[in-house]
């Protein structure tokens, strides 16, 4: 994220293209659907030079990503338990 969150300020399109990307396959490993959809729209934007729309996206990512993990952590838990 913070990969991701920098080359959106500095307008790198390189960097953030393979930030986005790398993000994008991550989500899809672990079936966060939404969080993946927003690292594919960042990853479009910074192909086609739209850096400039890029900060929102970002920002968007970013609260999904808290969800994301906010879920993750409840679904290990009740692993955890349901092991034990």
């Amino acid at each position: 994220m913070i990969q991701l969150r920098e080359a959106s300020e500095l307008k790198d399109a390189a960097r953030l293209k393979a930030a986005a990307h790398q993000l994008k396959s991550a989500s899809a490993y672990i079936g966060a659907v939404g969080l993946g959809r927003l690292a594919g729209d960042i990853e479009s934007l910074a192909t086609s030079g739209r850096l400039h729309e890029s900060g929102e996206r970002v920002r968007e990512t970013q609260a999904e990503l808290a969800r994301v993990t906010v879920a993750l952590q409840r679904e290990s838990g009740a692993t955890t338990k349901a092991v034990a």
